[in-house]
């Protein structure tokens, strides 16, 4: 294990990540699960507002993809937000072509990260939203 890593004193949190492409999906859940994190993985914002309740105390915070089919990112935490008003939330995206509503989220001061991304970057993610 990266000895940087080890040094950081950080609780392990609770994931939940939503990503509709299967690859990146298993790929980022392998990460965090190296580094001991809990990730459940969900493939679509529609599957999330659907089985929510079963979700709902599973997760310390859901990170979430902002371009996805049938609903983005921005509209579940926006839906997830009004049912779960303390939802601690981190956009990812590795798309360069949604400058507007990455914009609109920097604006908002919510957390975003590029994919792909580093364990050092989503730690320090996780350490902004404490």
């Amino acid at each position: 294990m990266d000895s940087k890593i080890e040094e950081i004193q950080l609780e392990k949190k609770r994931i939940l990540l939503v990503e509709d492409q299967d690859e990146v999906r298993d790929g980022i859940e392998e990460l965090l699960n190296k580094y001991g994190f809990e990730v459940h993985s969900i493939s679509s914002a529609l599957e999330l507002l659907e089985r929510f309740d079963e979700y709902r105390d599973k997760f310390d915070i859901c990170l979430s993809d902002i371009i996805m089919p049938k609903m983005n990112g921005v509209e579940l935490y926006r839906r997830l937000k009004k049912v779960k008003p303390d939802i601690k939330f981190i956009f990812m995206t590795g798309y360069a072509n949604n400058i507007e509503q990455v914009n609109e989220l920097i604006k908002e001061g919510l957390s975003l990260l590029s994919k792909p991304f580093t364990i050092h970057e989503f730690l320090e993610k996780i350490r902004q939203l404490d």
